[in-house]
């Protein structure tokens, strides 16, 4: 029987459920700042959605040059223990369809693996199925998106998920 290994990575985690609590900043750059207490902008960007990153703005720049390349971007600062709240969610939606609790495993945030070969029974067609279900449950219970990656072991797995973000689902079988 073939293994098999999920991973589920969210889409820009914290700048979505910023869109999600405020609908006003859906389609605007929008910036989550990890701010230092150093000056009105310091710190660096802890994320920001796919409109701002046109723009240059991606994590781990400092905040002060991400104003610079869009002063117009909706700035705002993290609010780490309501994500985390969000977080906990998800990773419930994830638990109830990794074969058992050792079979998940959490390693951000937003981002998890889960192993399924049990579940569907060492057929990816199955684990597609499932991966479209964890997808349509987190944004039904959450309102929000994420990209799923499915393959014979975590690399593979976490390689499908990036490679059609955002909002992607993708199977290493299917990728070759």
């Amino acid at each position: 029987m073939s293994r098999i290994v999920v991973h589920v990575d969210m889409d820009y985690f914290y700048a979505a459920i910023e869109e999600r609590e405020d609908p006003s900043l859906r389609g605007r750059p929008v910036v989550v700042c990890m701010y230092s207490g150093r000056g009105e902008h310091g710190g660096s960007v802890s994320t920001s959605n796919y409109t701002a990153r046109e723009y240059g703005i991606k994590s781990g720049m400092p905040c002060s040059r991400a104003i610079k390349l869009n002063p117009d971007a909706a700035f705002l600062p993290v609010r780490k223990e309501f994500y985390t709240e969000v977080s906990d969610s998800i990773m419930e939606v994830l638990r109830s369809h990794a074969d058992s609790d050792e079979s998940f495993e959490q390693i951000s945030i937003d981002e998890a693996f889960i192993e399924v070969t049990a579940n569907c029974n060492g057929d990816f067609e199955c684990a597609l199925k499932l991966g479209e279900d964890i997808k349509q449950k987190i944004l039904e219970k959450e309102q929000l998106t994420c990209s799923v990656g499915i393959g014979p072991n975590k690399l593979i797995a976490k390689m499908a998920s990036s490679e059609n973000k955002p909002m992607g689902l993708l199977s290493s079988h299917n990728m070759m």
